[in-house]
């Protein structure tokens, strides 16, 4: 379960703080702003966590023979939260240092 935390979290953070380094390294005085930076770095992370969703059920579906009880997925679905949220914030603080 850990080795899907580290993967799922991974790529998710990935999409979300890839984007949002593409956001700030974007050609142009400033780049994304105001309301329309805020709906792509909302749809990115969107994006991005569904992950969580697609992780558990794949967890569910090949691991586990269909069903999962509460407690398992929620530390799944933590896991690959934090591991996400770890990889952003380190883009963002790349993002913040350019």
């Amino acid at each position: 379960m850990l080795k899907k935390m580290l993967a799922y979290g991974a790529v998710a953070g990935l999409i979300a703080g890839g984007v949002l380094s593409a956001l700030v390294l974007a050609p142009g005085e400033h780049g994304a702003t105001g309301a329309t930076g805020m709906l792509i770095g909302y749809l990115t992370m969107l994006v991005g966590l569904s992950l969580v969703f697609v992780a558990i059920k794949r967890h569910r579906d090949e691991a586990l023979g269909g069903t999962i009880r509460f407690w398992p997925a929620f530390a799944l679905g933590l896991g690959i939260s934090f591991v996400a949220s770890v990889i952003y914030a380190l883009a963002w603080e790349a993002a913040l240092a350019i």
